[in-house]
């Protein structure tokens, strides 16, 4: 019976060290962040160029990662933020964490949602258009569900790396490009920082409201 006890034991204690071992190997990595010669694809060589752009240092995001969800799409809106707001990561990943929208995280911060609008003086046509229109013609508060205000967070993170305007860049989504695409196109390894236009021909943009 002991020597019966002692196996079972000693499988129970090897499938845990197992299952550890396992999990670790499954954790996903986010070196791509820190180094963007690390980035499989378009979308992590966006995310480690605007880690670099704001200046983010490693200790401080590698506390915040494992408190998001959704790193590739949390991320982008949480470093926009720290950076409107002047407040540190930890406080956004918090109210974040505390199940709030975007939108409110914004109003409490004291971030206007029109920020995510400027440069974009007329509407930029699909899948932008929708929101910027509500923008526009608002004659109240303005509502914007997460993933409009994410899309719009790309646009202008967009903007800070490559020095794109946002229309063109929302333009150029329209066209059928990415804004992960066109940036890593741009700021990525074997980028050119002289690529064309997103959208030919379209100056900046002008406009007191689209500034």
């Amino acid at each position: 019976m002991r020597r019966t006890f002692s196996l079972t034991l000693l499988l129970g204690v090897a499938a845990i060290l197992l299952g550890t071992a396992t999990g670790a190997m499954a954790a996903p990595s986010f070196e791509f962040l820190f180094s963007v010669s690390h980035a499989s694809d378009d979308r992590e060589v966006f995310l480690s160029l605007a880690v670099q752009s704001y200046g983010t240092d490693r200790d401080t995001l590698e506390r915040t990662l494992p408190r998001l969800h959704h790193v590739r799409a949390e991320l982008p809106v949480i470093l926009f933020l720290a950076a409107e707001s002047g407040r540190p990561l930890h406080d956004i990943v918090r109210m974040r964490a505390h199940g709030r929208s975007w939108e409110a995280i914004f109003t409490r911060l004291g971030v206007s949602l029109d920020v995510l609008f400027r440069g974009v003086h007329k509407d930029p046509g699909p899948p932008y258009g929708k929101a910027w229109g509500h923008w526009k013609k608002r004659s109240g508060p303005l509502h914007l569900s997460d993933s409009d205000i994410g899309v719009w967070v790309e646009i202008q993170i967009g903007h800070r790396i490559a020095g794109v305007s946002p229309y063109d860049l929302a333009v150029g989504v329209a066209g059928g490009r990415s804004v992960f695409a066109e940036i890593a196109h741009r700021k990525g390894p074997g980028g050119s920082s002289k690529a064309k236009p997103a959208h030919p021909g379209k100056g900046k943009a002008k406009g007191k409201k689209g500034q």
